[in-house]
């Protein structure tokens, strides 16, 4: 029951939205946006009706799921066989359950964005075969963080510190730590949009770079990288300035 509601709310809602989006010859940064906005959406519908049929809160449900014996048995195993000290184990799933619940709103938000990218490049190529004209989504090395994002992230932030003198109980911390997990996100696929697009300007092949971008993104210190060039790529334009010297080499050939 609840595996139907989800896949519905969460999965075929947002998908029809960028249908009918892209179909109204909407920007690609307009669909994207509602895609999104519909997925959200969905999923507090979902934790609604979530509640009324349970009485229980999802985020409890979640909790009790992690501190079950199955899940503790299942991360023990794991923490075994990557040679974590046994008395360190217990911090350790504390901790990463603590995360996880904080950050939860933006892990599903992170989550539906790779969903809305996909679903939305799938559909762009498909009506471009059938001669539909509409806005199609930009190759990954165009991708570039729209500036009304950065306005409010600054806005939500701004409100944030207001609001936490007329709502004592506000857990501003949780607020600020999913607002930066996602503000991550997303600097670190500029950078990795960044790296894919120095690749395609030196010729590099395309499942080639895929695979590159891939291994990186296993390890935190790549991540990081990433999540810095997108932040010089927003500060200083650096794709632009790539394009430039390539036009000049160009020119002096």
């Amino acid at each position: 029951m609840f595996n139907i509601l989800i896949i519905i709310l969460v999965l075929l809602m947002p998908a029809m939205s960028i249908y009918l989006f892209l179909m109204r010859g909407k920007r690609t940064d307009q669909v994207l946006g509602y895609g999104i906005l519909t997925g959200i959406l969905g999923m507090a519908v979902f934790m609604l009706a979530y509640k009324m049929m349970t009485g229980e809160h999802l985020y409890d449900a979640i909790y009790n799921f992690y501190n079950s014996e199955y899940a503790i048995s299942s991360m023990k195993y794991l923490l075994d066989s990557a040679g974590v000290a046994e008395h360190m184990q217990d911090k350790i799933m504390t901790a990463a359950v603590k995360e996880l619940l904080t950050t939860l709103p933006a892990l599903f938000t992170t989550a539906l964005m790779i969903y809305c990218y996909v679903i939305n490049a799938i559909f762009s190529k498909i009506f471009i075969k059938r001669g539909k004209k509409i806005y199609a989504q930009p190759p990954f090395r165009m991708f570039a963080i729209p500036q009304r994002v950065f306005a409010g992230f600054l806005v939500i932030v701004v409100l944030t510190f207001i609001a936490q003198y007329f709502v004592p109980d506000l857990k501003q911390a949780n607020i600020i730590a999913n607002l930066v997990f996602i503000f991550e996100f997303l600097l670190t696929v500029q950078g990795m949009s960044l790296l894919a697009f120095y690749f395609f300007s030196k010729g590099v092949n395309k499942v080639l770079t895929v695979l590159v971008l891939a291994v990186l993104c296993i390890f935190t210190l790549s991540r990081t990288i990433f999540s810095l060039l997108g932040l010089l790529e927003v500060l200083f334009g650096l794709r632009l300035r790539m394009s430039q010297n390539n036009i000049n080499k160009k020119d002096d050939m």
